[in-house]
């Protein structure tokens, strides 16, 4: 890690360049010419340099050149004439401190001034160097990615301008017409300084003596302790962020770089969760965010889990950001053979595009495990008949990709490295099967529903936009009760979670003796004997959660009735295994929920001897079935392999 950029001076070394703040009041100002603060009356040079690029020379220097002025000046920022006066040689020490309407520092010395306007609401001063050198030039300026011209309200009644930095009224401001805001020319001078990646000026904090409560302009908190000023930029802090802030940084939890964005650049994510403590990002003046995906962090939370930061990340951040998104432009997982045919890496024949479907087809995506349906667009299918299919979509899934809340870049499969293909979801912890993504430094997998998910999300169960996290609580999801230990969407606002399975559910379903397909709904009407089943498997229904009814009549069930519960796994599909002769299919066996159901059949497995209920391997040649378990299938043989046929 990198030698911090700020810099703090102890209490006792900043007394004297603290009392010349321009935090100080008006009041504080006056007492300090009265004599009653032992203070220096001169304001410490490296505040004045810092407008030099807006104001100029500043009182000890106009000082020197106070011989040659007119007397009378017609300035563009003010309505009337402006009056010179020289510096007074005779301090009146009962006078108001005086400042200037430009910089807004005090002003002591030669200034220009409006005698028209006599009301201490809208008197109007220049620091003679102020006036000499504002300029209604069009600027480009690192506080705004447009073009600021110059603007002044000059008549003294005019609506004032709300500066966009500090949200206080200012008279003369730099403004952007397209944008609707405008800028304080101290603002634009401090947050210039702040901006400047190519030349970023290391922090000078000073603390200051008299504890006020502020919120901090780094990370959004309301402190009460001493507040630390950067005697640069003004940056008015508390004490934990007077740390370095680099520009570019490498934390442990993700593999990317992130960057420094302020709350005025265009990148700066709003309406965002932090990725490490999940609260929300929105007071943070600054966050840390990555360039590949929306991952954001709050600065505190980034510096607890930094690894490294240079300057020379900086750059290399920026170099790797524009390589890798040609790099993703390029990996694609297939290649065009024709107009409407690719080959894909995942089969062995050509797929040629269709767009004919339906409505009574039931057809399966080998990528995601989803249906094709009319809604879901365009599918490829395979030129040889061999039932594959994939929709548009999953076709042009890249091969590498990464995840907010994972640090490594995961892999594209087509099949999962287990001895059936199916995998464990990290995500949802569902069994899927299909493609997936891989992290082999992990060994995990993630479906491609959960990869596409969006984050925020919006979902029509809850009228506020939705977080991904995986914070540890006692919540329970909404739509089926489960208590959430990993994964879920979450409204902290209104304390509104959901699960992963929850959020994947599609908002219609197809049952095969419904004539019109059954729509997801998330409240239960009210019935007078306060009893609810499931018009599938005919047991009880928890009228809390969420189910599937028919908007035609009352029929009614659980998503798992007519989903299955295991949605992403191709039922029936046929698998040749070395422990048996015969071909075997995948079935999912459940104990009916009726006593004594005549229809339910649990068999023994033919490996262990134990009863064979959920998703297990049967065979209807010989009457036997068996447990998804390696030990089982290998009972007679100790490479039990599966083989599928195309």
């Amino acid at each position: 890690m990198s030698e911090p950029q700020g810099t703090t001076k102890s209490e006792g070394e900043c007394d004297r360049s603290s009392t010349s703040s321009p935090l100080r009041s008006k009041q504080e100002q006056k007492e300090q010419q009265d004599g009653r603060n032992s203070d220096s009356l001169s304001i410490p040079k490296d505040l004045h340099g810092n407008y030099s690029d807006i104001s100029g020379k500043k009182e000890m220097e106009a000082q020197h050149s106070s011989s040659s002025h007119p007397s009378k000046l017609k300035h563009f920022s003010h309505s009337h004439e402006l009056t010179f006066e020289e510096e007074r040689k005779k301090k009146n020490y009962d006078a108001e401190v005086v400042f200037c309407n430009a910089c807004e520092e005090p002003v002591f010395g030669p200034r220009y001034s409006c005698n028209t306007c006599v009301d201490p609401n809208s008197t109007f001063s220049l620091h003679k160097s102020c006036a000499e050198e504002l300029s209604r030039e069009i600027i480009e300026h690192p506080i705004h990615w447009h073009e600021l011209t110059f603007e002044c309200k000059t008549e003294p009644s005019a609506e004032l301008f709300t500066c966009h930095a500090c949200h206080q009224p200012c008279r003369l401001a730099y403004a952007c017409s397209p944008c609707d805001l405008a800028f304080d020319l101290k603002c634009a001078s401090n947050w210039g300084h702040i901006l400047d990646r190519e030349k970023p000026h290391v922090h000078q904090f000073s603390v200051l003596r008299k504890g006020i409560p502020f919120d901090c302009e780094v990370c959004g908190k309301s402190q009460d302790s001493l507040p630390y000023l950067c005697t640069i930029c003004h940056l008015l802090v508390g004490k934990e962020c007077t740390q370095s802030l680099p520009h570019a940084i490498k934390i442990s939890s993700h593999e990317d770089p992130l960057m420094l964005i302020w709350f005025l650049e265009p990148l700066y994510p709003k309406d965002q969760i932090c990725k490490i403590c999940y609260t929300s990002t929105n007071r943070s003046r600054a966050v840390y965010g990555c360039g590949f995906c929306d991952y954001v962090a709050h600065t505190l939370c980034s510096m607890d889990k930094i690894t490294d930061a240079d300057d020379a990340y900086i750059q290399l951040y920026i170099t790797r950001l524009r390589s890798f998104k040609l790099k993703l432009r390029e990996i694609q997982p297939s290649e065009r053979v024709g107009e409407r045919e690719i080959k894909h890496f995942s089969h062995d024949h050509t797929l040629t595009l269709n767009d004919e479907l339906r409505d009574n087809d039931a057809i399966t995506c080998n990528g995601c495990m989803g249906p094709i349906t009319i809604s879901t667009g365009n599918f490829y299918c395979c030129t040889q008949d061999c039932l594959f299919f994939l929709h548009e979509k999953c076709a042009r899934l890249r091969k590498k990709e990464l995840h907010p809340f994972h640090p490594h870049r995961l892999q594209l499969l087509t099949k999962a490295h287990t001895f059936d293909g199916l995998f464990n979801c990290r995500m949802c912890h569902s069994l899927s099967q299909g493609f997936c993504y891989y992290c082999k430094r992990c060994d995990i997998y993630l479906d491609l529903q959960c990869m596409s998910i969006s984050n925020p999300l919006a979902h029509d169960a809850h009228g506020h936009t939705l977080d991904l996290n995986s914070s540890s609580s006692k919540d329970h999801c909404r739509g089926c009760g489960i208590s959430l230990a990993d994964f879920r969407f979450s409204c902290f606002k209104c304390k509104f979670h959901l699960c992963i399975p929850c959020v994947k559910l599609p908002a219609t379903a197809r049952y095969k003796y419904q004539d019109d397909p059954l729509k997801l709904a998330y409240h239960s009407v009210e019935n007078e004997l306060g009893e609810y089943y499931c018009d599938i498997c005919e047991g009880e229904r928890d009228p809390t959660h969420w189910f599937y009814k028919s908007k035609h009549c009352d029929f009614e069930c659980h998503p798992h009735c007519i989903l299955g519960r295991h949605p992403q796994v191709k039922l029936g599909s046929s698998y040749k295994l070395d422990a048996h002769p015969h071909v075997v299919t995948y079935v999912d066996k459940r104990r009916s929920v009726i006593p004594l159901d005549k229809r339910e059949r649990i068999l023994p497995c033919n490996g262990c001897g134990e009863p064979c209920e959920g998703l297990v391997f049967e065979c209807s040649v010989c009457n036997k079935d068996y447990h998804r378990k390696e030990t089982c299938l290998s009972h007679y043989n100790t490479t039990a392999e599966v083989t599928r046929p195309c």
